[in-house]
This record gives C-alpha cells, structure tokens and sequence, in this order.
C-alpha cells in the first residue's frame, strides 16, 4: 500500500490508516466523483461479510436449539438410556454447528486474515490462523457426534467449546484492538465487546455471554462492509 505524508508532521503513514500514528492528525481523503457513485470494495472480506451474516443467522438457531436440546438431554437422561441416542431438536443443532464452523473457516481465510496482512498486524493474522484450526477441529468432532451419537458427549463437548471459544474470543479481542489505527472507536468497541463476552463464556455466564455474541457478531459484519471498503486495493 502506498504511503502518503502527514499534512501536519511530516510523518509517512499508510494511505488507508486513518490518523497518524505519531501525532494523530486525522487523515482525510478525498473521493473521486467516481469513487462516490462506484465504491470499490475488498472482493474477499465483502463475500466475507456476507457469509458472516448467513453464519449469524445460523449461531441464533444454535442458540435456540441449544435451549431447547438442554432440556431435552437432562429429561433423557433421567428417564431412559439415551447414550446412543438422539432428538431431532439436538441433530439440528449439531449440523447446526457444523455449518457455524464450516463458514468460519472461509470467514478467517476471507475476511480476518486478509485484514490482518493488510494492516501487517501479526497478531491478529496469528489469530486468525488459530482460529481457522479451531474450526476445522470443531467440524471434525461434531461429525463425529452425529455419525456416533452420545448424549453424554454433547454435554461435554459444549461446555469444553464454550470455554475454550470464550480463551480464544478475548485473545481475538485484543488482536481487533489495534485496528484503531484504520476504523478509529469503533474498532476499539468491537475488540471490547470480544473481549467481555469471552471473559463471559469462560465462566459460562451464558445469558451475557449469548447477548454479548449477538452484538458481537452484528459489530463484526459492520465492521467487515467497512474494512471492504476502506482496504479496497
């Protein structure tokens, strides 16, 4: 990316940064006639964007599922043996999650770790890369759950994945915090919000938690159409 000089340091940033780091005068670009009736737009973090809307849709069906299949698993378990057996409320939340993680996985190579070369921040392209892994090893085991279904398994599996996305969040959240630099607050809101609502999830406090995921998620898919543009090459 080319690089462009403070008006009022001298300083050289990145064109696209959207203050300068070393005396914070904000920089102001001006648009072309063009630009203004044809914005250009990231092709990757925009499908992305997409996608993580279609996957927001899915988590709140995880969500309700999850409520649902709760209550359906302890009563199962207390009346019959069910270590082999499963609701159709719960197989759909299975493949529910399946789905979740499968486009996750494209989230992070389209969108997180584009972003994170972009602005050269490594720890979020490590992030990102960490976060593709846990996907692909979260798709592994559900597939697993729904080929050999235990009751007992699901149980533990989500209380395991709650924490341990709750660890991942919050140092995902701070990975997003640098990003200031181009998205100015509002960065900062969303790496905050990442930050508490894993700290929630950690201590399986699950009503903040769940709240905190859905402002999180529509924080995210903003905050993905706004890097679309503004990364745009």
């Amino acid at each position: 990316m080319p690089l462009v000089k403070c008006s009022e340091c001298g300083q050289e940033i990145s064109d696209i940064a959207q203050s300068c780091l070393k005396c914070g005068t904000p920089v102001k670009k001006a648009l072309s006639v063009e630009e203004k009736i044809h914005p250009v737009y990231d092709k990757q973090i925009y499908t992305a964007a997409i996608l993580f809307t279609v996957q927001s849709c899915l988590v709140i069906l995880v969500i309700i599922t999850s409520i649902l299949s709760t209550t359906g698993l302890i009563k199962g378990l207390e009346e019959i043996d069910t270590t082999r057996q499963l609701t159709i409320t719960t197989m759909i939340w299975v493949i529910a999650n399946i789905l979740v993680h499968a486009l996750g996985v494209l989230i992070y190579i389209l969108a997180w770790l584009r972003i994170g070369r972009l602005t050269k921040l490594g720890f979020l392209t490590a992030m990102s890369c960490v976060g593709i892994i846990i996907h692909a090893l979260l798709i592994l085991t559900y597939s697993h759950i729904l080929i050999t279904p235990s009751i007992k398994e699901i149980c533990d599996l989500a209380q395991f994945v709650l924490v341990a996305s709750g660890i991942f969040v919050i140092l995902f959240g701070l990975g997003i915090l640098p990003l200031k630099q181009w998205f100015g607050r509002f960065a900062t809101t969303v790496g905050i919000v990442n930050i508490v609502t894993g700290a929630c999830l950690v201590v399986l406090c699950l009503p903040i938690g769940m709240i905190g995921a859905v402002v999180m998620a529509i924080l995210e898919i903003i905050l993905f159409f706004r890097a679309a543009k503004k990364l745009a090459s």
